[in-house]
């Protein structure tokens, strides 16, 4: 008896030692949405749920625009930048343009020179006297007396600015002649745009910046409409797939909508009243004037295509030129083709081909002003593109997209669907 006492006691003791049990904070909201019929689905089920929960619900399409504008945001991102690679194996990753620079470069090439600038006319618009006089410079003829004193000294004295003037004008004529010779335009465009490809970069940025805002401007009011279609489906089926599956569908409908906008239909149609014609179409006056300023800064201003006739590929063909023209000013033809001095005066040729392509500043750029004006590219390629059928111009930016246009909506709908996963915890 005393030992029961004893243990009862002691029970007694232990129990009041022992600390309370610590309380769980419960949500209210919580407690009433589990008090209802959380597995139960339909039309009446989920107003239940919508009613003791509707600010949370709400929240669902919110964080649907929010989001998914980011997630296009980045998408838009990933197809310019980075410029060089970075990462390792599959987490790598190297922006779509930057990566496809060489065959982007010669597509944009390609169009300029087939479909948008006849280099032949455009180069004939110089005139050969007027381009003399300004690049016959005293720079010019000290450097010609030079070169033809170390190779020809006998022929030292005929340089004269005059001599110097006539070598020019034969020169230009016979390049606009036939320019295909001596100047690779489609290979100076092509070097351009790949040996940095952030020039490439901001080509379709500067062409495209309102269609790639309009890409996530879709994602960002389409994301809101589909999430309230997601808002529904989950009050009425609340299981942890149907939010996933839902943020994948709305990134997956978006990016493809947003692409379709932007190219669709390549000619206006007429569609329930509504005339329907792709976003960048609609641009192409706009489009062809910021393209041309581009060509005719980055492209084929004229340091640019003196470096690609005193550089270029062809290059050797412009020496002969000037050794022919030079051996057209001596008499008894003493510098023609197998003549005594036709060797020395192709090494002075070439000698001073190098040295004018290693300082324009001080030998070609006198004329810059006056060949711009002339060429007038900006215009000629204006013209021309705005001029182009709708299916040739959406070939300026659709590549950009196109190139792995499947890629960027599986991102969009990858990206979705991890969202709408994230977000079971919190409904």
């Amino acid at each position: 008896m005393r030992a029961a006492l004893a243990c009862t006691l002691l029970l007694s003791i232990a129990s009041a030692l022992r600390p309370p049990p610590r309380k769980r904070c419960i949500n209210p909201s919580q407690t009433a949405l589990q008090a209802l019929p959380v597995q139960r689905v339909g039309l009446a089920a989920a107003r239940a749920r919508f009613a003791a929960q509707w600010p949370l619900y709400a929240t669902i399409p919110m964080c649907a625009g929010l989001f998914n504008a980011l997630t296009n945001k980045l998408a838009v991102t990933m197809m310019f930048f980075p410029i060089r690679r970075r990462g390792f194996g599959l987490l790598g990753w190297q922006g779509v343009v930057p990566k496809a620079a060489r065959r982007m470069g010669g597509d944009v090439s390609d169009l300029l020179t087939k479909d948008l600038l006849n280099v032949t006319e455009v180069l004939r618009r110089v005139d050969p006297e007027t381009l003399s006089q300004r690049l016959c410079t005293p720079a010019l003829v000290e450097l010609g007396k030079r070169l033809v004193k170390d190779e020809v000294e006998l022929a030292s004295p005929l340089v004269t600015p005059a001599l110097v003037r006539r070598v020019i004008q034969r020169c230009v004529a016979r390049v606009q002649g036939d320019v295909d010779s001596f100047v690779d335009v489609r290979h100076l465009c092509v070097e351009r745009l790949t040996k940095d490809p952030y020039r490439l970069v901001r080509l379709f940025k500067t062409c495209g910046k309102r269609e790639l805002d309009l890409v996530v401007s879709v994602g960002g009011w389409g994301g809101l409409g589909l999430g309230l279609a997601q808002m529904g489906a989950w009050a009425a089926f609340p299981f942890s797939w149907t939010l996933a599956a839902g943020g994948a569908l709305v990134g997956l409908v978006t990016d493809w909508v947003a692409l379709q906008l932007l190219f669709r239909p390549v000619e206006p149609r007429r569609f329930l009243g509504v005339m329907w014609h792709g976003f960048f179409l609609r641009r192409q006056a706009e489009v062809s004037r910021d393209f041309a300023a581009f060509v005719a800064a980055e492209l084929v201003a004229p340091r640019h295509l003196w470096r690609a006739l005193l550089e270029g590929p062809r290059s050797s063909r412009f020496v002969e030129a000037l050794a022919d023209a030079f051996a057209e000013e001596l008499p008894g033809g003493l510098g023609a083709v197998g003549g005594p001095l036709r060797g020395a005066l192709e090494a002075a040729a070439a000698r001073g081909v190098a040295a004018v392509a290693a300082d324009p500043a001080a030998y070609t750029d006198p004329s810059a002003d006056y060949v711009a004006g002339a060429l007038d590219v900006a215009g000629a390629v204006g013209a021309a593109l705005e001029a182009l059928p709708g299916a040739r111009f959406e070939r300026v930016l659709h590549p950009v997209f196109e190139q792995d246009e499947a890629t960027l909506i599986a991102v969009g709908c990858l990206l979705g669907g991890l969202v709408g996963l994230a977000q079971v915890p919190l409904y």
